[in-house]
């Protein structure tokens, strides 16, 4: 029994490291994006985002104006990603969204 024991927390122990290997992997960055004005600039600017390394995906929504990247490594800085945006055509440009000035605007309105 005491063998399981040991066991369960080498497995626990082992398994708590390589999580943290992956600590700020799938982090997410929203970023307001200007300039877009179809599917074919939505693309466009969601290819250049997937071309950054470490970002994972990029969810891009040309309506709202948004970009949501997931990011593969913690790593990846805010401006590395409005470089690509703005890479991907002249008329784009983009700013990282401020979480705090979002949830102040959301409750605003309601």
């Amino acid at each position: 029994m005491k063998s399981v024991k040991l066991g369960l927390a080498a497995l626990a122990a082992v398994s708590l490291l390589a999580l943290a290997g992956f600590a700020g992997e799938g982090k997410q960055v929203k970023l307001n994006v200007t300039g877009m004005m179809c599917d074919s600039c939505q693309s466009k600017v969601k290819s250049s985002l997937e071309k950054v390394d470490g970002v994972k995906s990029a969810n891009v929504d040309w309506n709202k104006g948004t970009a949501l990247v997931t990011l593969a490594k913690a790593d990846v800085k805010g401006d590395e990603l409005v470089k690509a945006v703005k890479s991907a055509g002249a008329k784009f440009d983009a700013k990282v969204a401020d979480g705090k000035a979002e949830a102040k605007k959301d409750k605003a309105h309601h």
